[in-house]
């Protein structure tokens, strides 16, 4: 688990470090094998539901943003209320060449330092423990690839994001 909470910190100082006021909309259809780390997780509540986008770490566990399970009203949400898809190039139609596994969230863990409430909060990340571990031996579903334990990702480096999101801008 230190070993997680170390990759963890990587991608958190990746994260927070990006401007939130500019935001990611657009991009471009991508097939999974494309960037098979990539997962949908969809919250369920009692007037509809929640989509956010993860990222596997590994088997059974997946980086998210912490807002993503918490309700409008700042409630934290209920663990098996949590739904994780991987190996799905899209939301609502498979696509040639998906393999999609579903998994539920058994727990989850949220940065310490995340306040639900607040407008940009930083330490917005979140770990959620699947109830059953994926398959990672195929092309559509595999561990994103992380730096080493004390690397940093160099300054003005190229990145590519990828995940399941608005493909225009619009108010929430």
């Amino acid at each position: 688990m230190a070993a997680l909470m170390r990759r963890l910190l990587v991608i958190a100082l990746l994260a927070v470090s990006a401007s939130p006021a500019s935001g990611v909309v657009g991009g471009t259809t991508a097939s999974i094998q494309s960037a098979p780390w990539a997962v949908s997780i969809r919250q369920s509540t009692r007037t509809g539901s929640f989509l956010c986008s993860g990222a596997v770490l590994d088997p059974l566990h997946v980086l998210t943003a912490a807002h993503c399970v918490y309700d409008l009203s700042g409630n934290v949400a209920v663990p098996s209320s949590l739904t994780v898809r991987a190996g799905a190039s899209n939301l609502t139609t498979a696509a040639a060449g998906d393999a999609q596994q579903e998994r539920g969230v058994s727990s989850f863990r949220v940065h310490p330092g995340y306040a639900s409430l607040a407008f940009l909060t930083p330490d917005d990340v979140a770990v959620l423990a699947l109830s059953a571990p994926l398959d990672l031996s195929t092309p559509q579903v595999q561990a994103a690839a992380l730096p080493g334990g004390g690397g940093f990702y160099p300054e003005g480096a190229d990145v590519a994001l990828a995940g399941f999101g608005r493909e225009s801008a619009r108010a929430c």
